[in-house]
């Protein structure tokens, strides 16, 4: 969920940011007692914020947690692990 800072970085005022503080609570809530802090990104195709992301991740800011290397003919089977809710991380295809 969006944090609410997220409503300024897109330009929206007062109503959004209350809407995401309300939506984002029990993300808020554990950020807090975990001691860390999280930012949601709307993607759009930009360079220059593909960029940043590639600096967080070649810096260890952030990581992805991938549940398994799939080869791409296991599609519809990765497709319903992911529908289950059971998957840890991201599914990765090997192409």
């Amino acid at each position: 969920m969006p944090a609410p800072e997220t409503a300024a970085e897109i330009g929206k005022g007062g109503f959004t940011n209350f809407l995401f503080r309300v939506a984002s609570r029990k993300q808020l809530k554990l950020a807090r007692q975990t001691r860390c802090s999280y930012r949601y990104l709307f993607m759009r195709p930009d360079g220059a914020q593909l960029a940043e992301i590639a600096n967080w991740i070649d810096g260890g800011e952030i990581e992805a947690t991938i549940d398994r290397v799939l080869p791409l003919s296991r599609f519809k089977e990765a497709f319903e692990m992911q529908e289950s809710g059971k998957t840890r991380g991201k599914l990765v295809f090997a192409i």
